[in-house]
């Protein structure tokens, strides 16, 4: 026997193979000097009235996390997954650390985060010691930039040679950030990667206040606090090496399922809306869905033509019907060339030449002068993307369905356009050019008003400025792929 075998005794024992000791995953309190740490959802968490009252300190060193008075708690909440967060409104919730602890030998944080709103100045994490002006004055303080969209990491600012860290592109996402400075340095690290900075040598002492949620001490921006849901974060009184900054990334990540996001295409992201987007809703039919690329391009729907917000295999979609339904981009649209659009859907039935998405002018066919994404005849089993008809060299691109949930993303630049999906990448040429659409157009085609309707669901629809670059495109398909499978 292999598995099984007699012991000694005659006892029926596990072999040697099969005891093999396993090690315990990493969590925070096995490297030493951990001062705090706060996990959302935390039953040891104190929670009054849907918010948290305190924030227990899962270190063992009793600095729990509490806010000055019941008015500006952060809510015990769920982001979009049903993941525990602690929801901070930006108006006036913090959490203080329970007696500070010194920094004197350097310090490391981390936190698991969202930035829901970008507000210049807003705080997310800061120390600082009352009477100077503010927390980076002789401390730190990590927040929003007055470039949107953008966090970094500042300290030390009453020294001639300041911390500033390079600013940081804030997708709007999950994210996380584990920096650490020691006496004459600082290290930045999120998802997209590190930067560093060097800085006058002075030591810190023991800050008066950490805080979460807000910047400390800091009487000169009106808006001090920030628009984040917190999920963990923590301290070490020390600066961590760079094995154990390691452990702690790879422990974040995997532990919040932080993944890459649209929002890191920041400079070209003309609109994004997926199902971490707000809706306006009445009952469950969509009058709104608002976009994420903080550009105000929203698709709109009106009267009985809505499509339903629902959920198909626990994933929220915006349901067309596929007789009426059909969302038209709000704000002003942009030059279609060079541009990448890109959808995540699910058709649920083939009919003959139904739009998914389209762009039209205001009083043409879509395709004479724009393009329009639609089911080829229904027949073939296809997906077609059509374009520049009225041209002997029009664009016509054509790929298999097979009825699963999907990505298709295409781009366009100078004569040439490709539609990439999950298996592949289909190129094609075309004469002349896109201009400014009058009309972009969700779930129907369009020719002065929505025609054609596709009974198709949507997860996701995503617009960009730019014919993205070959890598871009892969990583949005490997964004797919891990939020919805395709």
């Amino acid at each position: 026997m292999t598995a099984l075998g007699l012991r000694p005794g005659g006892r029926l024992g596990l072999s040697s193979r099969r005891r093999r000791p396993t090690s315990a995953p990493f969590l925070p309190d096995q490297l030493a000097d951990l001062a705090f740490w706060y996990r959302a959802g935390d039953p040891q968490n104190t929670v009054t009235s849907g918010a948290v009252a305190q924030a227990f300190d899962l270190s063992g060193n009793g600095r729990h996390g509490s806010a000055t008075s019941s008015t500006n708690r952060p809510l015990d909440a769920t982001d979009p997954d049903g993941r525990a967060i602690m929801r901070f409104d930006g108006s006036n919730d913090a959490l203080l650390v329970g007696s500070p602890p010194s920094m004197a030998a350097g310090v490391t944080v981390f936190i698991a985060y969202r930035l829901r709103q970008h507000v210049n100045g807003g705080g997310i994490l800061a120390a600082g010691k009352a009477g100077t002006g503010s927390g980076n004055t002789q401390f730190f303080e990590f927040n929003s930039q007055f470039t949107a969209n953008r966090t970094a990491l500042i300290g030390k600012t009453a020294q001639a040679d300041r911390i500033t860290t390079a600013q940081r592109v804030d997708p709007t996402d999950k994210n996380y950030a584990v920096f650490k400075i020691a006496d004459a340095s600082a290290e930045l690290r999120d998802f997209a990667g590190s930067v560093t900075d060097a800085s006058t040598a002075v030591a810190f002492g023991t800050p008066d206040v950490i805080v979460i949620g807000a910047r400390a001490f800091n009487q000169f921006a009106t808006t001090p606090y920030g628009f984040i849901d917190v999920y963990e974060v923590g301290l070490y009184a020390r600066p961590l090496s760079a094995t154990e900054l390691n452990l702690l990334e790879d422990y974040l990540k995997s532990r919040h399922q932080i993944i890459w996001s649209p929002g890191y295409l920041d400079g070209s992201l003309a609109w994004w809306h997926d199902d971490w987007s707000t809706f306006a809703l009445t009952g469950s039919l969509v009058d709104e869905w608002r976009d994420r690329s903080g550009k105000g391009r929203h698709w709109t729907a009106s009267g009985t033509a809505r499509p339903e917000r629902t959920t198909q295999a626990g994933n929220i979609v915006v349901r067309h019907d596929g007789l009426d339904d059909a969302m038209a981009l709000a704000g002003t649209l942009l030059p279609l060339q060079p541009f990448t659009a890109a959808v995540v859907y699910r058709l649920r039935e083939r009919t003959d030449f139904v739009g998914i998405l389209s762009a039209a002018a205001a009083t043409a066919l879509d395709h004479s002068s724009f393009w329009t994404f639609e089911c080829a005849a229904a027949i073939s089993g296809n997906l077609q993307l059509f374009g520049r008809s009225t041209e002997a060299d029009h664009l016509a691109i054509t790929v298999p369905d097979d009825g699963a949930t999907q990505i298709a993303l295409w781009t366009a630049s100078a004569g040439n356009a490709s539609l990439r999906h999950a298996g592949g990448v289909v190129s094609d040429g075309y004469a002349g050019s896109f201009g400014t659409p009058a009309a972009i157009v969700l779930g129907a085609r369009y020719n002065a008003g929505p025609f054609n309707h596709a009974a198709v669901d949507v997860m996701a629809a995503l617009g960009f400025s730019s014919a993205l670059a070959e890598s871009d495109q892969l990583k949005l398909i490997d964004w797919a792929s891990a939020k919805w499978g395709v």
